[in-house]
């Protein structure tokens, strides 16, 4: 899949998600937040996961073992039951 992608379009994607910082932002997340991330993650490890959730106010955090920076790949199924099961108590 990603060989199919333009180089030059993929990389600058890459470059500015690299330049994006929302640090400065989390407090004005207002929604419930559920964090998920792979305790394999190298691009966004899970000491960086711990800082967006103390940056929100009552988000949660999940670290989902031996999984890597593409979760939703890896273990599509356990992100869906996740995400349902975070939206549940929201929609009512």
């Amino acid at each position: 899949m990603l060989l199919a992608n333009d180089a030059e379009q993929y990389a600058r994607a890459c470059e500015m998600l690299a330049a994006a910082d929302v640090r400065d932002d989390l407090a004005d997340v207002t929604a419930p937040a559920l964090v998920i991330g792979g305790s394999a993650d190298v691009a966004t490890p899970p000491a960086s996961q711990e800082l967006y959730v103390s940056g929100i106010r009552g988000a949660r955090l999940l670290i989902l073992d031996d999984v890597a920076h593409m979760a939703t790949a890896a273990v599509p199924a356990k992100i869906a039951r996740e995400i349902i099961g975070h939206a549940a108590p929201v929609s009512g």
